[in-house]
């Protein structure tokens, strides 16, 4: 791990959560990882936008909208190739097989500096198309289509 990079992990935003406040075998003061329990809305986005990457490995997601809040905060994101999330995301994030050595490698490569540049462009542009109105219409021409055909 980078010297001057730190592990940040928040609980999710369910209610039913059996998220720890640390891993098993987790040594207090020893790690790189901080662990920050349930976050409100403003404070996930100050860490989306502070953050020098997002990894987002989930082996399956309905949608992904963790995806679209960190890349509409500017953040480069490392994600699954599963589920929605590579037509959510599109070209605003590295897609990898959630594996390790695939997830960390992602990882470094959006770390090098053109990459987390391009990334940091491309997410807002991205996450500016998931608007009401947008969805709304999508979700009209998908009912339409339904009952036509």
């Amino acid at each position: 791990m980078h010297p001057y990079l730190k592990l940040s992990l928040s609980e999710p935003r369910m209610r039913d959560s059996s998220f720890r406040s640390s891993p098993p075998g987790h040594r207090r003061g020893r790690s790189s990882a901080r662990f920050l329990g349930r976050l409100v809305d403003d404070e996930l986005a100050d860490l989306y936008r502070a953050a020098a990457v997002t990894a987002y490995p989930s082996l399956y997601e309905g949608f992904g909208l963790p995806v679209i809040e960190a890349i509409a905060c500017g953040s480069p994101v490392v994600a699954s190739n599963r589920g929605a999330i590579p037509e959510v995301a599109r070209e605003a994030a590295l897609l990898v097989e959630p594996i390790a050595e695939a997830i960390a490698e992602g990882i470094r490569a959006a770390l090098e500096p053109s990459t987390s540049a391009r990334l940091r462009v491309a997410g807002p542009l991205r996450a500016a198309q998931f608007t009401h109105e947008a969805t709304g219409l999508a979700g009209w021409a998908a009912i339409e289509a339904a009952i036509s055909g």
